[in-house]
């Protein structure tokens, strides 16, 4: 009896063992109904209906009306109420004749120069970014000063080439690809206006390492015809046509399925916050979730908007080393309790 009892013992052990440290980690996932409750339990000791005033009032005064619209969707998402003459003020910022012809003006420059300082000018830049337009131009700016011997960002460089490679795949896709070019001109936006977070841009530098020959791209570069520009750029096309972009596309179209969930200037606040291929998933996975409020959920809780994950993870992990617990408790009990208890009443009978 006592070696089943010890049999049983270790069989459970064995067993714990091997439930704890190989279980699979996507069970562990939490839902999006979990993550969605704990994100609302933070978001509302923090956004209340004084604090979502204030923000959107200040975003209004400067200026962001694109601002303003994620803290009032997210201000809906609670169910708390704003004051209507805020929500006329928010109205009337978004329907003026003056502002039509601030984002057309903004939206054009955004669109032949890249330069971007608000989401009008944002917009105009994404959307040369749909086109082959987009990346000529930034190529253009890097390969420029490459010739002159300036001082070049192999980053951005590599970026644009891989681009021009990302585009000929969403013209043979028939679109496609589309939510990795609204990625694609994401991060060019966010690393020329300094939003790419250092551990961002080191993930991207890696993808753009590991589909392109940075060296052989010089080389192509320098035996580069550029007293005949539309050869030399037809060349360049033809180099990227072949580059292998499965990578940086995975990362680019999580960020961009971010910007159609939100909005390019919405998906650019929450790009602050993302560090890792990892906090980008969750970014999605939030974004799919809560849609035009995401922005507001970030600009609030920060980084914080990830704990919801790893506390849930945490939670299941516990749940499940107490069950393992748990066994090896009731086994132990047989052993130093039952064992004894069944000795005595044999020989008592005996």
């Amino acid at each position: 009896m006592r070696r089943i009892i010890l049999g049983a013992l270790l069989l459970v052990g064995l067993t714990a063992f091997g439930v704890y440290h190989f279980y699979p980690e996507d069970q562990l996932e939490p839902s999006d109904e979990a993550v969605a409750g704990h994100l609302h339990n933070d978001l509302r000791a923090v956004a209340t209906p004084d604090y979502l005033r204030d923000h959107v009032a200040q975003s209004l005064d400067a200026d962001r009306p694109e601002d303003a619209e994620d803290y009032i969707a997210l201000a809906a998402l609670l169910g708390h109420t704003l004051p209507d003459d805020l929500l006329k003020r928010y109205e009337d910022t978004t329907s003026t004749s003056a502002t039509a012809w601030r984002v057309t003006k903004q939206g054009v420059r955004g669109f032949f120069t890249g330069e971007v300082d608000d989401a009008a000018s944002l917009a105009g830049s994404t959307l040369a970014d749909f086109t082959v337009y987009g990346d000529l131009r930034d190529f253009a700016a890097q390969s420029t000063a490459y010739a002159k011997g300036q001082e070049v960002d192999e980053f951005v460089l590599g970026l644009s080439v891989m681009g021009l490679g990302i585009s000929a795949a969403t013209v043979t896709s028939g679109g496609a690809t589309a939510p990795v070019k609204a990625g694609f001109s994401l991060v060019k936006t966010a690393k020329r206006t300094g939003k790419l977070t250092a551990g961002m841009e080191g993930v991207l530098r890696r993808a753009v390492t590991d589909g392109l020959d940075m060296p052989g791209l010089r080389r192509r570069l320098s035996a580069l015809d550029w007293k005949s520009p539309g050869k030399a750029v037809d060349e360049v096309k033809g180099f990227a046509a072949g580059l292998d972009t499965s990578k940086l596309r995975g990362i680019l179209g999580r960020f961009g399925a971010v910007v159609e969930k939100t909005s390019p200037s919405g998906a650019m606040r929450i790009m602050r916050h993302v560090d890792t291929a990892e906090e980008l998933a969750k970014a999605e996975r939030i974004a799919a979730r809560f849609g035009k409020a995401t922005p507001a959920i970030f600009q609030t809780l920060g980084k914080g908007a990830f704990k919801a994950f790893a506390t849930i993870t945490k939670l299941a992990t516990e749940a499940l080393w107490a069950l393992v617990t748990g066994l090896l408790s009731a086994a132990t009990f047989a052993l130093t309790v039952l064992w004894p208890m069944l000795r005595r009443v044999r020989r008592a009978m005996a």
